[in-house]
This record gives structure tokens, sequence and C-alpha cells, in this order.
């Protein structure tokens, strides 16, 4: 239901860059149907009511997401982490469709989840080519993101750390940094150990997480 202020944002910083700008627009269109498909299978499956889907949307539009850093590498940086956290998330969600024979909901799992994976493969080629320009810079920016991480629904989605605590809803901590830090620190030709050099160097302020995955950040940074 933020898509609008995603891509919103997302266009003022990417907006000098003709094939970012282009992804931003395309991923705000991917991430619209994916918030359709669940609406759908919610209220055809009697899950939940029109009435209530109304209701919800009313108190999520009443806050407005800001973004959580101010330049395009470190929101670049967050997206990789981000889009990383939900994929993960959505297999998970996945795997638990498939053996609860739930056929409708193990299938949009499975597409949403490879949008997900696609979108994590763009923020990293991009970054990528950010490290052959600019290495020390660009480490800098995703240690200070890593350690300042948060989901983009925390202050915004109604109840939020209730609906995280319950059962298989979410992923732990050690899951979300050896499947999905790890991963992404060696595809973009690094290691926990330069980001903790970089941290020590640049002393941080203290990390402003709010999610199961503040231990994530902590254990990175050491």
């Amino acid at each position: 239901m933020y898509v609008p202020d995603y891509t919103a944002n997302g266009f003022n910083l990417t907006r000098p860059i003709f094939g970012h700008a282009w992804f931003q627009a395309n991923w705000g269109y991917e991430e619209s149907k994916h918030g359709l498909t669940f609406r759908e299978y919610l209220i055809r499956s009697g899950l939940r009511t029109e009435e209530q889907y109304t209701e919800f949307e009313q108190q999520i539009f009443a806050k407005v997401w800001n973004l959580p850093f101010h330049t395009r590498r470190q929101m670049t940086c967050y997206g990789a982490l981000q889009e990383s956290a939900t994929f993960l998330i959505y297999r998970t969600q996945l795997e638990k469709a498939r053996q609860e024979n739930d056929e409708v909901l193990e299938k949009i799992y499975f597409y949403v989840s490879r949008d997900e994976a696609a979108h994590m493969g763009f923020y990293i080629k991009v970054l990528q080519f950010e490290m052959e320009e600019d290495r020390e810079g660009t480490l800098a920016d995703l240690a200070h993101v890593v350690y300042h991480f948060q989901m983009p629904g925390v202050g915004l989605i109604p109840e939020y750390d209730r609906r995280l605590g319950i059962d298989g809803v979410g992923i732990s901590s050690q899951q979300f940094l050896q499947r999905g830090i790890f991963p992404l620190l060696k595809a973009v030709g690094t290691n926990r150990q330069d980001l903790v050099r970089l941290l020590h160097k640049k002393k941080a302020e203290p990390p402003k997480v709010n999610l199961s995955l503040e231990k994530v950040a902590m254990a990175v940074v050491g």
C-alpha cells in the first residue's frame, strides 16, 4: 500500500539516471501487482471481508513512508537488503503453503518471490558498479545501512511487532544473516571484516533498529 510513497521518493533520487529511474517505474508496477494479488487472495478465500480490508487501508494511508536514507547509493544498499529479506520471507511462506497443500498460495509466493529475487539482483549489480568506481565510499555506505537497517513497515503498519511475533510470519535474525547479508557481501566483493573496519573508522550513532533483525545488525558489526 506504500508503493506510491516508495516510487515517488525513489524517482527523486534516480531521476538523473535513465536506467535506474526506469527500474524504479518497473519495480513500482510489479510491487503493485503483488499487493493486488495478496488482496484478492485474502478476500476471495474469505480470510478477510471487503470492509475489513477497507478499514485496514485507511489505517495504512494515515501515515506516509519517508526515505530511511538520503543518497541514491545508500538507498541502493537498502534496496538490496530489503529485497533480500522479503525474498527470504516469501520463500519461507512458499514452503509453508506447500506443506499445507495450498496450491494457490504456493503459486502466489513462487511468482512474487521470483520478482523479489530479480529486484535484489538489480540492486546488487548496481552496487558492483559502484564498487568499481568508489570501493571505499560504497563500503562505507553499505556498512552504515546494514548498521541502521530496518524493514519499511516499522512504525507504519498497525501492530507491526505483534504481527511479526506470530509463529511462521517472519524469518529469524540468524536466517537473514546467513542467507541474506553474508551472500550480499560476497556478491559485491566484500566481507564482514571490511564493514567492521569502516564502522570503527567512523563512529556510528546508536542503531535505530526495531525488528527481529536487530541482532543481525549487531552481529555484522561485531
